[in-house]
């Protein structure tokens, strides 16, 4: 199957056995290392037509995982040939609404074709918004309410991605901080930025390597306070 046929057909389901309760949080990839929920009596059984509260096609192609915050599902996706545009979605997740998007212009596009990630980095949010990364460098903040809070560019900061499939590590966060790791075959390095200000609150470099893998911040008294 082509790309093409992809973009046209990226669902996203739920499950209408289970109601969204106020207090159900996703906040990270894995929800922070925690892989822990509080969903309750969720469906083992589900098809087309049994077990679907509702689906919604994107006009993107994404691979990461969604978040969940105070009843809204946010995504990220890139549109275009070439990526054109990287894409925080906001989508209600009891009617599957669509509540904002805000596209940002992607600073190094990329062929958006099967070999290389597409949005493959999952973001992070906590009380004050989205923190999403995406593999053409850009990393920035966006409000509960869709606003562009700031931005970074980080291939024109330091230097372009070497890697052959692009990168695809998700973010990790503390509550004031997003860890950002860049692992390819060019300077390495992993990046703690402010929340509120989007600007460095340290930077190490690192050994030159190629990796896919996430940080996850080994403090869990700060993602209980998140969660």
């Amino acid at each position: 199957m082509n790309s093409k046929y992809f973009l046209a057909t990226i669902c996203l389901f739920i499950s209408s056995f289970h109601t969204v309760r106020a207090d159900d949080r996703w906040i990270a990839f894995r929800n922070d290392g925690t892989n822990h929920s509080n969903a309750a009596d969720l469906p083992v059984k589900w098809s087309p037509s049994n077990g679907i509260a509702w689906q919604k096609e994107l006009p993107g192609y994404g691979q990461s995982s969604p978040l969940l915050w105070d009843g809204c599902l946010y995504l990220t996706e890139v549109r275009g040939p070439m990526k054109n545009q990287s894409v925080i979605i906001a989508i209600d997740s009891s009617s599957g609404e669509l509540k904002w998007e805000c596209p940002v212009e992607t600073t190094e596009k990329d062929a958006n074709y099967d070999q290389r990630c597409r949005a493959a980095s999952t973001p992070v949010v906590d009380e004050a918004g989205v923190y999403a990364f995406f593999s053409g460098g850009d990393l920035f903040s966006v409000s509960h309410q869709g606003k562009l809070r700031w931005k970074r560019q980080l291939t024109k900061e330091y230097g372009k991605f070497q890697n052959g499939h692009g990168l695809g590590s998700s973010l990790a966060q503390t509550s004031d901080s997003v860890i950002v790791l860049i692992d390819h075959e060019g300077p390495s390095y992993l990046l703690a930025v402010d929340k509120q200000t989007g600007k460095n609150k340290w930077k190490v470099d690192r050994k030159q390597r190629t990796s896919w893998t996430s940080p996850v911040v080994a403090n869990q008294t700060v993602a209980s306070k998140l969660l």
